[in-house]
């Protein structure tokens, strides 16, 4: 997403983050969660952040778990 030691592409940033996230990259499902609550790379879509950010919650990510919490507090998701 930052462009770090290529161009910077976040389009492509997704595909990637997509790929381990899917495999169990708990980072990765971090950020892609964190890709689709701010519409980076991809069109904003609370639902899937909210999917991405319970897994990452799930396997133990403090600032996920938080993410999850202030989510259902605020009502601000739609259920996976």
């Amino acid at each position: 997403m930052t462009g770090e030691g290529v161009e910077q592409n976040p389009v492509e940033a997704i595909k990637w983050l997509s790929q381990a996230a899917e495999a169990g990259d708990i980072q990765a499902q971090y950020n892609l969660a964190q890709a689709y609550d701010e519409g980076q790379g991809v069109a904003p879509d609370l639902a899937k952040a909210l999917k991405w950010s319970l897994r990452a919650a799930e396997r133990g990510r403090a600032l996920a778990q938080n993410q999850v919490a202030e989510a259902y507090r605020w009502g601000e998701r739609n259920q996976p």
